[in-house]
């Protein structure tokens, strides 16, 4: 299982380009790791695993790498707002992880 981690909530600002790096665990070896607290959780990542980052809900501004996880959002003013991001990752054996969060534009303050 792959394991996807992005911070809770991100502020963009329209008519600028924000960049983001989404995150995965990453192995030295075989990692293995549960939970039996409060937050339950199982996962497994092995060395060589190639990473899959898909975009499976967003607005139409925000552009995904499938291979880097690099996250682009292009606002413009009229997308104003709470916008929800649904995210996945897939270490090609079966693995996935899914996280959503929101993206908050904020005006352009720019004269």
């Amino acid at each position: 299982m792959a394991a996807l981690w992005v911070r809770a909530s991100l502020r963009a600002r329209a008519g600028e380009t924000t960049r983001y790096a989404v995150q995965s665990l990453c192995g030295a070896g075989d990692l293995r790791c549960v939970s039996d607290g409060p937050q339950r959780y199982q996962s497994a990542i092995r060395d060589f695993d190639v990473l899959r980052f898909l975009l499976d809900e967003g607005p139409a501004f925000v552009e995904l790498d499938e291979q880097s996880g690099c996250m682009m959002l292009r606002p413009e003013a009229r997308h104003r707002g709470l916008h929800t991001i649904t995210l996945r990752v897939q270490n090609g054996q079966g693995g996935v992880d899914i996280q959503g969060f929101d993206v908050e534009v904020v005006a352009d303050t720019h004269p």
